[in-house]
């Protein structure tokens, strides 16, 4: 049985037994989620948690940029409009592809732990299992 305890070092914030392999980051304010902020030991993380809240604000903030922009140059008219046009939800996509490859790759690195760990316990313990 997979149990996360404070003493086990699973790198994790699990409250349940058994995490859901769909969703690997827990919320960050639950159980030890908070604790984990004062974790002097760095044995918890809490970067899959804020990775969500990181992304979401990168959206909102370049959606509002770029929407100022575009403003700025229908306002500019002529050339700058159409360039405005083309040009800044090109650059936003990009922005936003940009920024999740980071995001992503700093999960990998997350979900890389994790399974080493899982793979140390199994040969620890000497056996595998699922």
């Amino acid at each position: 049985m997979n149990s996360d305890t404070p003493g086990n070092n699973s790198g994790y914030i699990i409250s349940d037994p058994q995490p859901n392999p769909n969703n690997p980051t827990p919320p960050l304010m639950s159980g030890d989620g908070f604790r984990a902020l004062f974790d002097f030991s760095f044995a918890k993380f809490i970067s899959p948690s804020l990775i969500r809240i990181y992304y979401i604000v990168v959206l909102v903030v370049s959606l509002l940029v770029s929407i100022i922009g575009l403003v700025s140059c229908l306002i500019n008219g002529g050339f700058m409009a159409v360039v405005g046009i083309i040009l800044i939800p090109l650059l936003w996509v990009i922005n936003l592809i940009l920024v999740r490859m980071g995001l992503e790759l700093v999960m990998v690195f997350f979900n890389l732990e994790r399974s080493v760990r899982h793979i140390e316990k199994n040969v620890r313990d000497g056996g595998m299992e699922n």
